[in-house]
């Protein structure tokens, strides 16, 4: 499977966020995604199911990593790794349900698992939010 490509419209001003339709209950799961085009803010992780698509995912119920280094959920920003505001970068969000951890991957480098988000749900998408001139390569998913 070479993935499936999306991109935010030229009249959106603002994010718009995409998840998968697979809800993970348990076990561990990988999500890649390559950040063909970057945007000025890419974000990618995971989200509940109450998440509205239509905003950012960020200010609501979603945990993700942004392009500026940071880790975002319901608008606290935590500032931990380098910045990767960049075309061509491979992301990879490594969610482990059954320890309610979420770790993330930048071209290689994988970080340790995200020790705030003590509050992550049982049941989770992958989710991602771009705008304008955003272009995303969803790689899939890997169990």
């Amino acid at each position: 499977n070479d993935g499936y490509t999306v991109s935010a419209s030229q009249n959106t001003n603002s994010h718009v966020s995409v998840r998968t339709n697979n809800l993970m209950s348990s076990g561990t799961h990988e999500f890649h995604v390559l950040i063909e085009k970057s945007c000025s803010s890419n974000w990618v992780g995971v989200c509940d199911e109450m998440l509205d698509l239509s905003t950012f995912a960020g200010s609501q119920y979603g945990w993700i990593l942004g392009s500026h280094g940071s880790y975002r959920h319901k608008g606290l920003n935590i500032s931990e790794i380098p910045n990767f505001a960049r075309d061509n970068v491979e992301i990879i969000v490594h969610l482990n349900v059954d320890n309610k951890t979420v770790a993330f991957s930048v071209d290689g480098t994988r970080y340790q698992p995200v020790t705030s988000w003590t509050n992550l749900p049982s049941k989770l998408y992958f989710v991602a939010s771009l705008c304008f001139p955003g272009k995303f390569k969803i790689l899939g998913s890997k169990d």
